[in-house]
């Protein structure tokens, strides 16, 4: 074996071992970006959860854009363009559900793009934004569960106060919800 091709193969053993251990202290080391997000919000004017309170804070101080994009990395809304950030100050913004030209975004899954200027990188928050505008529609069902196609499970509850009657709801949120049973006897 010639010494060139020995040389060669220490030369990359050791940048291998090098490598490794860069990586592996890159691994330890905490994001340079973090975001805090509002993950679920119903931008439908009702005054109740209509925008992503959204704060970011970065591990040096840098000029920042953040962009709210689509699961494929498309730009929706910039939310700020060359703003100034400290290390370890957030920056807090929010998003309203609404795109560039003011049109409301479909429903769906959107993440924050940020932008750093000195670092000259962009980086995608793993996090995301969930924009639901659709009512849940519940469903309330006597004796058996909503599962079932039978029809006489939705209506009436009859009982002459003898035997528990099972009620079973399907589709209400997970925030709170309220079920009243009004006697008409």
């Amino acid at each position: 074996m010639p010494l060139i091709a020995r040389v060669t193969f220490v030369v990359l053993v050791c940048a291998t071992f090098a490598a490794f251990f860069v990586a592996q202290r890159l691994k330890g080391s905490g994001p340079v970006i973090t975001a805090n997000l509002t993950q679920y919000f119903s931008p439908n004017g009702d005054d109740k959860r209509d925008a992503s309170r959204i704060s970011v804070s970065l591990k040096r101080a840098d000029e920042a854009t953040i962009d709210v994009v689509n699961l494929d990395g498309d730009p929706v809304r910039r939310l700020a363009d060359n703003v100034s950030l400290r290390a370890y100050r957030p920056y807090r913004t929010s998003w309203n559900g609404k795109a560039d030209d003011g049109a409301a975004v479909p429903d769906g899954l959107y993440r924050l793009r940020v932008s750093l200027r000195e670092e000259g990188r962009s980086a995608i928050v793993q996090k995301t934004m969930h924009v639901d505008t659709k009512a849940p529609r519940s469903q309330v069902c006597i004796g058996v569960p909503c599962t079932t196609k039978d029809p006489k499970a939705f209506g009436n509850i009859i009982s002459q106060g003898d035997r528990q009657v099972k009620i079973f709801v399907k589709g209400v949120s997970r925030y709170r919800t309220r079920l009243e049973i009004l006697r008409t006897d």
